[in-house]
Order: structure tokens, then sequence, then C-alpha cells
């Protein structure tokens, strides 16, 4: 079974590493999308750094914040599993 996972923030780089190593705990998590909604606080190249570690965490950088909905929409279209 190939699960994504999407993970929508805004400005919670002091949270982002405890979510996706959470998110990957779970062996059945293939793929997580973290949609970075326009933080401002340093989420953006926190989120490319833990991306060049682990090849399963896919960033989705939005230039300004358009809101949780927006974020889970482009989420839901970047994603590849079977189940979200």
């Amino acid at each position: 079974m190939n699960i994504s996972v999407i993970i929508p923030v805004y400005n919670a780089a002091a949270y982002i590493e405890k979510a996706v190593t959470s998110a990957l705990f779970h062996s059945e998590v293939k793929e997580i999308v973290v949609v970075n909604d326009g933080s401002t606080d340093g989420s953006e190249e926190l989120l490319n750094e833990i991306a060049k570690k682990n090849k399963s965490v896919v960033p989705y950088h939005f230039t300004s914040n358009n809101g949780q909905t927006a974020a889970l929409y482009a989420g839901f279209k970047k994603c590849n599993g079977e189940i979200v």
C-alpha cells in the first residue's frame, strides 16, 4: 500500500521536523508532501534541507499565504499515493 501524507504549514518551523519524523515512523507512509503556505519564519529553508536528506519528503512552497484549503488542495494535486 502506498500512502501519502499532506502537512500544510504556516510559520511552523519549530514543529516541522517533529511532524515529518512522526509521519515517517509509520512504514506504510511512502511520501510526505509538506505545503508551506507562505511562511516567513524559515520554514522554506528548513523544508528544503529536510527534503535533501530524505527523498520521501516533498516540499511545495507558496509565495504568499493562501489558507489551509488552498494548501491542502495543492498537496492533493502534488501527491502520488493510493491513499492520502
